[in-house]
Parts: structure tokens; C-alpha cells; sequence
């Protein structure tokens, strides 16, 4: 009997929050939209960086990717700091 009382109680907290899905509830409350910011960083530019990590690339280009990831890591604060104040 007290391992069935567990159990019912772990099936409760699941019922909130369940591994492997995206619970917005559980971490935003009442908020339903999320800003979504526009990202520089796309799949050319991973397969430019892995590119750079294998192969070699100018001090330039690297600049340029790390660039790149500055502002979009900047977008993605800004945008978690939003959500945060809403």
C-alpha cells in the first residue's frame, strides 16, 4: 500500500510537468507568446565553423562567425530578459 501511494503521487507531479515535452505552463505561468528573435547564426554558418575547426580559416573569418554568434547570443538574452519582465 505505501508503494501505491508513491506512485499515485509521482503520477500527480507528472501530470503537471512531463519529461520530454515542451511545458510552457510550468516555466512562463499565464504567458502563451514568446518573442522569437531572428538569429544571424544559421546551419552554413555551423558547417562554416566546423569548416574552420578541420580544415582552417583566416583570423578574419573566424572574427566574422564569432561576431555572429555575439549578436544572436545578444537577441537571445534580450528576448529571455523580455519574457522574464511580461
Amino acid at each position: 500500500a505505501p508503494q501505491r501511494a508513491a506512485a499515485a503521487r509521482g503520477r500527480v507531479a507528472r501530470s503537471s510537468y512531463e519529461s520530454g515535452r515542451i511545458n510552457l505552463d510550468a516555466e512562463l505561468g499565464e504567458s502563451k507568446s514568446l518573442p522569437v528573435p531572428v538569429l544571424e547564426a544559421s546551419e552554413a554558418t555551423n558547417r562554416a565553423i566546423m569548416d574552420c575547426i578541420e580544415e582552417g580559416c583566416s583570423v578574419d573569418a573566424l572574427i566574422e562567425l564569432d561576431g555572429k554568434l555575439a549578436r544572436d547570443e545578444q537577441k537571445i538574452q534580450a528576448s529571455i530578459e523580455a519574457v522574464k519582465t511580461a
